[in-house]
């Protein structure tokens, strides 16, 4: 996953990073996928939000993305094209998150009427958990026995696991697997220890002192007074915040 500018990272310099190992990328944009391209990327490319208009599908088939089908009137809109996607379809199946998603009958129908107007194009089948961060013991059950039902027989492939059910479920884990945050070193179970599952962050932050002084015991600094000095202490200010993505 190098949506939203790689979590902040720099989707192109990651995606390049990632280009030996990573057998395709997933963006929430058009605009993201086609940097991916004009920066040299030849993986498949998965436009999560999918697309809304003829202009989008032609775009999409202009950049050789894959948009994820979620809707039955983008899978109606991709019907009345004459020429598939480079990628196959993508189509999202609604688990319980409630936001994005084809129920059951509407996937059957999707995958039936693509496979009659495309024969022999490749289907995935995706979902996104509502409970995979803080994975415990059998909170997918009733996402996972939705899933499985749904696609039951339709011989497709699964996309199901991000990064918490990747580190946390095996049983989710399909065709696809869809790390995101894990990637750039998080947990999602536990966001600031990131070493419980032996990942590392990957980015570091750097900056300059611009200026130096001593405060007495009992001074506070910042706002609120967050910092107080126990004793007389030499502190250092940094010139980095909000304008560079530092809360």
């Amino acid at each position: 996953m190098v949506k939203a500018n790689a979590y902040g990272h720099g989707a192109v310099t990651c995606a390049r990073a990632l280009a030996p190992q990573a057998e395709g990328f997933a963006v929430a944009t058009l605009e993201e996928g086609a940097e991916l391209r004009a920066a040299g990327i030849t993986q498949p490319v998965v436009l999560l939000e999918g697309i809304f208009s003829v202009a989008d599908l032609e775009q999409v088939r202009h950049q050789a993305l894959t948009a994820v089908l979620h809707q039955p009137w983008q899978v109606q809109l991709q019907l009345e094209q004459e020429v598939p996607p480079v990628g196959g379809f993508w189509l999202k199946f609604d688990s319980g998150m409630h936001r994005l998603g084809l129920n059951e009958s509407d996937l059957r129908r999707a995958v039936d009427q693509l496979r009659r107007k495309f024969p022999g194009v490749a289907v995935t089948v995706m979902t996104h958990f509502a409970h995979a961060d803080g994975v415990h013991p059998g909170v997918l059950d009733p996402a996972l026995t939705l899933f499985r039902q749904a696609t039951q027989g339709l011989s497709v492939q699964t996309s199901l696991a991000n990064s918490g059910a990747i580190l946390g479920y095996p049983e989710a884990r399909g065709d696809w697997g869809r790390p995101g945050l894990m990637l750039y070193g998080l947990d999602p179970a536990a966001p600031g220890q990131p070493v419980r599952a032996g990942l590392r962050p990957v980015m570091s932050l750097r900056s300059r002192i611009m200026v130096e002084r001593w405060v007495k015991t009992g001074d506070s600094v910042g706002y609120g007074g967050l910092f107080q000095a126990r004793r007389p202490s030499r502190i250092g200010v940094i010139p980095c915040g909000y304008a560079d993505g530092y809360p």
